[in-house]
């Protein structure tokens, strides 16, 4: 793994190996065309802000499967391009499973947490809110039935 993340090629092998680009993202021939929107947004970026001579940020947004397909997580991932030297880096993703949501504020790129593990963390919230109160619902009916019996 490349410790500097600087350009865009160096951003796609580190969304590579942090399980971004992985088959349950998109298959394989839906990928190529996220990954050519990425370029283009990244060209326009870089364009924009070597003309203002100022960073320029771009988002892109992707959406991964896990626990067999049942699991939808939706990732926007916040980029920035600096041109006073040339190099690109993540700032942001903000990741959702239903309603439970978790931002992240990178100080570098190489701390994007890997995709598994932020579905990991948002499931574990997630079954901690939807079981507790479907847990409660449950306990509130067999309350009601025992006191009509």
């Amino acid at each position: 793994m490349s410790t500097s993340y600087k350009t865009l090629s160096d951003h796609e092998e580190l969304l590579s190996e942090k399980g971004y680009l992985a088959e349950n993202f998109k298959p394989t021939w839906k990928m190529s065309y996220w990954l050519n929107e990425m370029k283009e947004i990244f060209e326009t970026a870089r364009y924009n802000a070597t003309g203002n001579n100022k960073k320029e940020t771009f988002s892109l947004e992707t959406m991964g499967k896990f626990q067999f397909d049942l699991d939808h997580v939706f990732f926007r991932i916040f980029f920035e391009y600096n041109p006073k030297n040339q190099s690109l880096r993540i700032k942001t993703v903000r990741a959702r499973l239903g309603t439970i949501k978790k931002a992240y504020f990178l100080k570098d790129s190489k701390d994007l947490p890997e995709a598994e593990k932020v579905h990991k963390l948002l499931s574990e919230k997630y079954n901690l809110k939807y079981k507790s109160t479907l847990f409660e619902k449950m306990e509130k009916n067999l309350n009601i039935n025992r006191r009509i019996i």
